[in-house]
């Protein structure tokens, strides 16, 4: 069954409401949908723009671990990556369901603890179908069914698409921390403080965390989504502090690495630096647009990004054993990627029930 044009939601962690897209016209944003609509926040497109970019990102960091040898420092310069992702989510996690308490805590509450639940779910059944698939090429023990449970419960374990876990542990967490801070106003801030402190004392002591560092990344971003959108932007108006700032944080990153309190201070500034380059220029430009769908379906692209490479390589390996596609490989990731989220958008704007499927998984 299919229809001409119906609402869509991109998915569990999206910064606005459902928007409505003709069949077969380039997504477009409208004053409209900026200015959000009554009781509902305005989509921030800005928080798109940065999740998109995030994608991207994740598509080099990904490419550099199947394509390219040799060059581990580089990786302490995208460190940011993983909890900016997991910041940008508490942000938007606190932008979208904070003004919702007032019509029910009950409702915000389900509503988060379910897309947790079903995020462990997907994590569970992703990396299942991995071992199912790796099993015949004798590859198995890369990820072991024990493993899979330590990973999902503690972070000791190795597993596929380990940045699900964190964010679906802080839908639940911020589904309690929400509904508290309508009793008790600074609750939000308090966990955030308390988390992040925890973090810091086990860095220091040498005790492994699991997955605390990363959730309070999450719970520090939910504490900032507290802010007005004009407030956040206003103290991004100026680029020269900006820059400023990131400089001295990626020479502090040379001298000490990425030691939390440093992790900390780079998430902060470098989703203060994709924000404004979000807020650059107007949502015409196709590029542009580009990345704000690939924001919106931020965790789809995620998954489909590291299939993607995998194939990729695996290309790489039994077409052209004697040559590296290297660079090529990257191009064709990010491109592959993004056609990949058009793809999706589409089927869910023509067929009902294929959106029906997706809301069942993502929704």
């Amino acid at each position: 069954m299919t229809t001409q044009a119906h609402s869509v939601e991109p998915g569990l962690i999206s910064t606005g409401e459902a928007q409505t897209v003709s069949s077969g016209r380039p997504l477009v944003f409208t004053a409209a949908q900026s200015q959000g609509v009554a009781g509902k926040p305005r989509r921030f497109d800005e928080v798109d723009f940065s999740k998109g970019a995030l994608v991207l990102t994740m598509v080099l960091y990904h490419w550099m671990n199947y394509f390219v040898q040799g060059h581990e420092d580089g990786y302490r310069y995208l460190r940011f990556l993983t909890p900016s992702f997991i910041f940008l989510a508490g942000f938007v996690i606190s932008y979208v369901y904070r003004p919702r308490l007032a019509d029910g805590k009950r409702k915000v509450f389900l509503r988060l603890v379910t897309r947790g639940l079903k995020l462990l779910a997907l994590v569970f059944v992703l990396n299942a179908g991995i071992l199912l698939m790796r099993a015949p090429f004798g590859e198995s023990q890369l990820i072991d069914v024990p493993g899979m449970g330590a990973a999902l419960l503690s972070g000791t374990g190795r597993i596929s698409f380990s940045i699900l876990v964190p964010i679906a542990y802080l839908m639940i967490l911020s589904a309690m921390v929400l509904v508290a801070s309508s009793a008790v106003e600074r609750s939000i801030h308090f966990t955030a403080a308390v988390i992040v402190i925890a973090s810091f004392s086990a860095e220091i002591l040498g005790v492994g965390f699991g997955y605390g560092e990363l959730v309070g990344m999450g719970m520090v971003g939910l504490s900032m989504g507290c802010l007005p959108v004009e407030t956040i932007m206003r103290l991004l108006r100026s680029w020269v502090p900006l820059l400023a700032l990131y400089a001295a944080y990626l020479a502090a990153l040379t001298v000490w690495h990425a030691i939390l309190p440093l992790q900390l201070i780079g998430t902060v500034l470098s989703v203060g630096v994709l924000l404004k380059c979000g807020s650059l220029g107007g949502t015409a430009m196709r590029w542009k647009r580009a990345l704000l769908l690939l924001g919106q379906y931020s965790l789809v692209a995620y998954i489909a990004q590291i299939f993607i490479l995998q194939a990729l390589r695996a290309v790489d390996r039994i077409v052209f054993p004697r040559h590296d596609l290297g660079i090529l490989a990257l191009i064709a990731a990010a491109v592959l990627t993004i056609c990949f989220t058009y793809l999706l958008h589409g089927l869910r704007q023509r067929f009902t029930a294929f959106n029906r499927a997706y809301g069942l998984v993502f929704g």
